[in-house]
Order: structure tokens, then C-alpha cells, then sequence
């Protein structure tokens, strides 16, 4: 049994116990006015509250949270890519999005959090932010996403091969022109395996959600417990859930892998 977001989830064995940084991001919520909070640890089986995104490359989308979690995945269409993705709640400007990724799929696709994103059911429309994982040669990147990828450029980068028999933690700032990403693993060091900084001044606002797309081969993640939040005055706020996003003990329950 899962509990309401942002509250706890099940230990070991089916136990409840608490998720220390959601403890202590209401605790900052409490202090701050929220100008918006969206979250879903999908313990209603569906996502009805999600906006599922078409952008017209074709291949079949699935958005399947019957196991609890968030599972995307989508085949390769006719113009030879794979696209799928879901945003939550209204548009926002500075924002704090995390996530867990429990499993993902190989090959040339990309997925992660999305943030300001626009034209999400526009012909090769979306354009945003998008910190993003690609598995077959483990590029990090913060990127500046203009028409469903053909432009845009990319803002900072590295590379980390992320391990597929355990789990991370993603976590995506932005306030202003100022970005921040960070990857730490679940039941691992709480230092951040994957840090990333950048600036860019493009887009100012749209929608918080998650999105992969593939070159040539099929999108395939999936994940848990995804929270978006705006504290005001959000310079200072997001520091603060930034540092707590990567410092809570990062350990959770396993979930079976698709």
C-alpha cells in the first residue's frame, strides 16, 4: 500500500515510514507561500491528472501507472523516432522538479525531467527545458529545447553510465536564467552522482512534467514519486529544496522493474 504524496511510502516488508525530504519540503512550504505544488506517487493505479503529450511523430504511446509507478514508453513512428510525454499542472516559471527513476530501457533515447514546456500537443511543437539521461553512451544533459529537438543547443553536459540494477534520484531547478540538475542514487551516497549547472534566458514559463524520445529506437522509463514545487521567494526557497533533494537518506522501497 502507498501513501499520499509528499507524506511517506512504504518501507520494507509493506511498513510505512517517512520520506525524510518530503518531511522537510512541506516544512518549507509551511514557511514559504507556495505559488504552485503539484506531486503523484501514483497510488491511485491511473494518471488522470497528467496531460499526455502528441507531437505527431507517430508509434504508439503507452502512460501506464497500474504498478503504482509511471511506466512511458512509446515505438518508433514513421519519421523514425519514439516520443512520449506528460506534464502536470499549470504552467510555472521558476520551478523544482524530482523524481525517481526505477527503470529505463537501452539505446539512443533520451528521458528526464521537462520544465517551461510549450506546444506539448503541437505538430514537432515542444520546446523547453528538458535534464535528461541517455542510456546507451550516458550523456547528461541541461538543454535548451527548441521544436520537439530540431534546435536548441545544448547547455551543460557530462557523462556518467547510470547502473541498471539500481535506482536514482533525479532532481531540476530553475529560477530565472539559472539551472541546476543533479542524479544521486537511491540507497547510495547522498552525494549527487551527476551535477550539472547552466544559464540560458530562452524560455520563461510552461508546464512541469517528465519526457523521452528516441532516435531510431523505442522510449521506454519509468518512474515514481514526482514532485514540482514553486516556494516564493523562489531564489532562496530553491536553494534550500535543492540542497534537501540530494541530502535526504536515499533509500526506498524497490520496485519491480519493467
Amino acid at each position: 500500500m502507498k501513501h499520499a504524496p509528499l507524506t511517506q511510502f512504504d518501507g520494507p516488508g509493506g511498513s510505512p515510514r517517512p520520506r525524510c525530504v518530503a518531511f522537510l519540503l512541506a516544512s518549507v512550504l509551511c514557511l514559504q507561500p507556495t505559488a504552485f505544488a503539484a506531486s503523484d506517487d501514483f497510488s491511485s493505479g491511473t494518471d488522470a491528472a497528467w496531460t499526455h503529450s502528441d507531437i505527431g511523430f507517430g508509434g504508439v504511446q503507452t502512460y501506464d501507472a497500474s504498478g503504482f509507478n509511471y511506466h512511458l514508453a512509446a515505438t518508433v513512428g514513421g519519421f523514425g523516432f519514439s516520443y512520449a510525454g506528460s506534464f502536470l499542472g499549470g504552467p510555472l516559471s521558476a520551478f523544482a522538479i524530482d523524481f525517481d527513476l526505477l527503470s529505463w530501457g537501452g539505446g539512443a533515447q533520451k528521458f528526464g525531467a521537462y520544465a517551461r514546456a510549450t506546444g506539448i500537443n503541437t505538430f514537432a511543437g515542444v520546446s523547453g527545458y528538458m535534464f535528461s539521461y541517455e542510456p546507451d553512451n550516458g550523456q547528461v544533459l541541461i538543454r535548451q529545447m527548441t521544436s520537439a529537438n530540431q534546435a536548441g543547443q545544448n547547455l551543460a553536459s557530462t557523462t556518467f553510465l547510470l547502473d541498471v540494477t539500481k535506482q536514482y534520484h533525479f532532481t531540476f531547478s530553475g529560477d530565472g536564467s539559472s539551472f541546476n540538475g543533479a542524479i544521486s542514487e537511491i540507497g547510495g551516497p547522498s552525494t549527487p552522482v551527476v551535477q550539472l549547472a547552466a544559464t540560458d534566458t530562452t524560455w520563461t514559463s510552461g508546464l512541469p512534467g517528465v519526457l523521452g524520445f528516441g532516435a531510431g529506437v523505442p522510449t521506454d522509463f519509468t518512474i515514481d514519486n514526482f514532485v514540482a514545487v514553486v516556494p516564493e521567494p523562489s531564489a532562496a526557497a530553491l536553494l534550500l529544496v535543492g540542497s534537501l533533494a540530494v541530502a535526504w537518506p536515499l533509500r526506498r522501497r524497490r520496485a519491480g522493474a519493467r
